[in-house]
């Protein structure tokens, strides 16, 4: 039997990050402008290397734990790079370069996202215009490639405003170390689920809290049925999302025959939760859901960002389909 509730160190990794993240990086600082992406700060306090192993400068902890914190940065919608970083260094780690993992780890290399656009040879640019390596994400692979190798950059007009995007060409360099690597992937689902979960749980905070202020009719509006079915859902969602991604950390980090499909799982229902509950909570809001003052549209644009780097519900299903 498997013991799917947090141990009590990782519910302890959580709301101490949670705490600190609460107090310099809350969601609040994305409304006013301030869209640094706050790696140095992460990486000052050793978040970013929380898993990594100790001789290349991280704190050994496994994946569940790791797991943890990413579902923190979700909730506070910390920049893609920071989710980058850490992919990255582990990367590195896998590809025995030891040396450039404690690189990325105490930012003297810089990591951004790139994942594959429509036409052959170009890229989408995710937090990489100060980048020195990009975390390309292709085809249930990752690879690292230097930034220098990308080049045309072009500004896109993002549908999340707070992250930087670009549209790029690839290069005739190829990636770094031994090409494309498979290992990490089921970390990279994993750890891309815990974010989204976060984000779930973010967005259905900030629906209940205004369905409690919010008054018509001299009552608030979490007392009509409408509204306790939409958040009862949202719930159920989360708990789903929950109960998944914990698994399938536990199967990655234990070596299951199945943590692949697991880790594929995860991220099929926390993508969805987290969409679905930030689209709720922009219909609980009402009007004031659809303007920039409101910050549900805020975790639903990231939700969609991100699932841009599984590839979509879709993508996901094939995956899911073809290991059976």
């Amino acid at each position: 039997m498997v013991d799917l509730l947090p141990s009590d160190e990782q519910n302890a990794i959580q709301q101490e990050l949670v705490n600190f993240l609460s107090l310099e990086m809350p969601v609040d600082r994305l409304h006013q402008g301030d869209v640094t992406d706050g790696i140095d700060a992460l990486i000052e306090l050793g978040w970013l290397g929380l898993a990594l192993p100790e001789q290349a400068g991280g704190a050994g902890a496994g994946l569940a734990d790791e797991a943890q914190a990413f579902r923190a940065f979700g909730e506070a919608l910390v920049s893609p790079a920071a989710f980058a970083t850490v992919l990255a260094a582990h990367l590195s780690v896998g590809l025995g370069d030891e040396g450039r993992a404690r690189a990325i780890l105490e930012g003297d290399a810089r990591v951004g996202l790139a994942v594959p656009a429509a036409k052959a040879g170009e890229c989408y640019l995710i937090a990489a215009q100060q980048a020195d390596l990009l975390l390309m994400v292709d085809k249930g692979c990752l690879a690292l490639i230097p930034a220098p190798d990308v080049v045309d950059r072009v500004a896109c007009d993002p549908l999340d405003g707070t992250v930087d995007l670009q549209r790029a060409v690839l290069g005739s360099g190829g990636p770094v170390g031994e090409g494309l690597a498979e290992a990490e992937y089921d970390r990279f689902l994993v750890l891309l689920a815990a974010y989204q979960l976060g984000v779930a749980e973010a967005a259905l905070r900030t629906a209940v809290e205004y369905s409690k202020l919010r008054e018509q009719f001299g009552r608030p509006i979490g007392a009509f049925q409408s509204i306790k079915h939409l958040c009862a859902d949202a719930r159920m969602r989360t708990e789903a999302a929950q109960f998944q991604t914990i698994y399938a950390g536990l199967a990655s980090q234990d070596g299951h025959e199945d943590a692949r499909a697991q880790a594929l799982s995860a991220l099929i229902v926390a993508e969805e939760a987290a969409i679905l509950n930030a689209e709720a909570a922009i219909q609980i809001h009402g009007g004031m859901g659809f303007t920039d003052e409101c910050t549900a549209h805020l975790f639903l644009k990231r939700a969609r960002l991100m699932s841009r780097l599984g590839g979509g519900r879709a993508c996901l299903l094939d995956k899911l389909a073809a290991l059976s």
